[in-house]
């Protein structure tokens, strides 16, 4: 089961389960824990567009509302490998978005997705089917995976349940869900893309388990959706049950953003376009390092800022270890230097 997260972005704290060290014909084993986080950052201006290059020393981190300490080293992300999926609502896309799907998603090759990148499809039509492209990641094994999942063939013998949700299948955030749990442990920076209107017709779960997910996954999840007004009844309400009713409705920029992505807008006839731009904006990410804070396992908040610009800054969710215990106690563990630690605050997320 999923669990629940409010943070707006947490880092998610660990233990080692490693063993003690080992020996093999009488030499030892040292274990040496890495001192060096790396953060994927979305930096983007207030019309949500890239700014020119921010020097690093601009940059500054706290954590759990600690005091703010200046990041070790801050990088373009550029060509760097990603693991990334594409997750497709067929359903509940207009007409014309349906049919350039496949020529799409072929079409990142190879500007825009390499080689070494790890990518995914997912077809959701009332059942979620998912295409894993086999590396090295070219327009051969792109084009396979794409022209099962919506080549024509594919296409004429789906059945669409727009119009009444699934019945007894797989509906918006159940399949983002399982595109979150689909990423292998090993992957490294890890981006879902989702393309759909917005709106979750009866998953069983909730949209803060869905971030919860993400965040403890580390997935920055972007949207594609078309622009819309979300619609609320016409009765006397306040603004808390405004905000209620909304996000039974759609609660996608919250979903993107607390795990460092974002909604961007669909326009069918231009998908190809689109993509091609939402992989330029993650390229563009920032890879901000800085070391581990000495912090007790789970949740924790992490504010980035870049000096005193006004930027639209959101830090995607990582995951850390922390060495166990009984291991820290082994005379061949060799541990970062506490004294070196950023402080932490004591504003910790609720659970």
């Amino acid at each position: 089961m999923l669990k629940r997260c409010t943070a707006a972005l947490a880092l998610i704290l660990g233990l080692c389960a490693a063993g003690p060290a080992q020996e093999d014909d009488g030499i030892p084993t040292l274990r040496v824990f890495t001192n060096v986080l790396q953060v994927p950052t979305l930096v983007l201006n207030d019309q949500r567009k890239p700014l020119p290059p921010i020097p690093e020393n601009r940059f500054f981190v706290s954590i759990d509302g600690g005091p703010p300490f200046r990041v070790s080293h801050a990088r373009l992300e550029g060509n760097d490998p990603i693991a990334l999926s594409i997750l497709v609502d067929v359903d509940h896309l207009p007409g014309s978005g349906r049919t350039k799907v496949e020529d799409a998603i072929a079409g990142l090759l190879p500007t825009s997705v390499h080689t070494n990148d790890m990518v995914s499809v997912y077809r959701l039509n009332c059942r979620l089917t998912r295409g894993i492209v086999e590396q090295p990641t070219n327009l051969e094994n792109l084009q396979t995976v794409t022209t099962v999942l919506f080549g024509s063939a594919d296409a004429a013998a789906g059945k669409s349940h727009a119009n009444g949700g699934c019945v007894r299948g797989w509906n918006l955030l159940d399949s983002i869900g399982a595109a979150i749990e689909g990423f292998e442990p090993a992957t490294g920076r890890r981006v879902l893309l989702v393309v759909t209107d917005g709106e979750d017709r009866g998953s069983k779960a909730t949209w803060l388990e869905v971030r919860a997910a993400a965040q403890m996954k580390g997935v920055a999840v972007f949207a594609l959706q078309p622009k819309q007004q979300v619609a609320v009844p016409s009765v006397r309400r306040n603004r808390v049950m405004e905000a209620e009713i909304a996000a039974e409705v759609t609660n996608m920029p919250s979903l993107c953003e607390s795990t460092g992505g974002l909604v961007l807008e669909l326009k069918p006839e231009r998908l190809a376009e689109e993509l091609r731009e939402f992989l330029a904006l993650v390229r563009g990410r920032y890879i901000i390092e800085f070391p581990r804070p000495a912090a007790a396992p789970g949740s924790h908040n992490m504010t980035i800022t870049a000096g005193k610009l006004a930027a639209f800054i959101r830090p995607a969710g990582i995951s850390m270890e922390l060495p166990d215990p009984d291991l820290a106690k082994d005379p061949n563990t060799f541990l970062p230097d506490p004294t070196k630690a950023p402080e932490v605050g004591t504003q910790r997320p609720k659970q």
